[in-house]
């Protein structure tokens, strides 16, 4: 088999690539811009990348399954409001192919590949890895791991814990585990879509004067 050689580095963080979002009201406070939270956060998914490019083998399986769900992340495709065109949807996912069937290796001095922005693009904005809430928080966590996240993770079977806890497993293992990072971001794959805005999910916080998620949420 053929290995093509390109720059498969992660250096630019891509704009997001859903649509744009109503606002949304916490305990009365109305108005409130909304935007998509990352549980891991960007700079922990880009080492996770550009450190794998050392040892490709360790995100082919991630990558062979992400090319069989980009299909499945509509928010993401222009047809339902998103920004990523089907085109470029099917251009990531034949370089997700290439790159889980080892057929591409990474070559600093070569030119990047067809379907990189886009591919890049899916990989940081996974809907898996995000939650909706409002831009301006009182417990934001910047580059740091989403601890509090769990009660907001919540889809319609109710599976917010095993969520968190792929999503948890990754993090803590980027540093020395890699293969076991990319398995656990795998697992979250099946998600199709952000976590969505609950108020009930949100308090505001009378003595930093923003919201926060709460910590025990009213029952679904």
């Amino acid at each position: 088999m053929a290995v093509e050689r390109w720059n498969l580095e992660n250096i630019a963080r891509m704009g997001q690539p859903y649509s744009v979002l109503d606002r949304g009201t916490v305990q009365g406070h109305g108005g409130l811009a909304m935007t998509y939270h990352h549980v891991v956060p960007y700079n922990v998914l880009r080492k996770l990348w550009n450190d794998s490019l050392e040892t490709p083998a360790d995100m082919q399986s991630f990558m062979g399954r992400l090319a069989e769900h980009v299909t499945l992340y509509a928010s993401m495709r222009t047809q339902h409001g998103g920004r990523l065109h089907p085109d470029d949807v099917g251009a990531a996912g034949a370089l997700a192919t290439l790159i889980a069937g080892g057929a591409v290796v990474h070559d600093k001095s070569a030119r990047r590949p067809g379907g990189f922005d886009d591919l890049v693009t899916i990989y940081q904005w996974l809907p898996g890895n995000l939650f909706i809430g409002p831009t301006e928080r009182a417990d934001d966590p910047h580059e740091r791991f989403e601890s509090g996240a769990r009660p907001v993770l919540h889809v319609d079977d109710g599976d917010g814990d095993a969520r968190f806890e792929h999503l948890q497993h990754a993090y803590a293992s980027v540093q020395n585990a890699r293969l076991a990072a990319w398995q656990a971001l795998e697992a979250t794959q099946p998600y199709v879509a952000p976590a969505p805005f609950r108020d009930g999910d949100w308090v505001w916080d009378q003595t930093l004067d923003g919201p926060r998620i709460v910590a025990d949420p009213p029952a679904r």
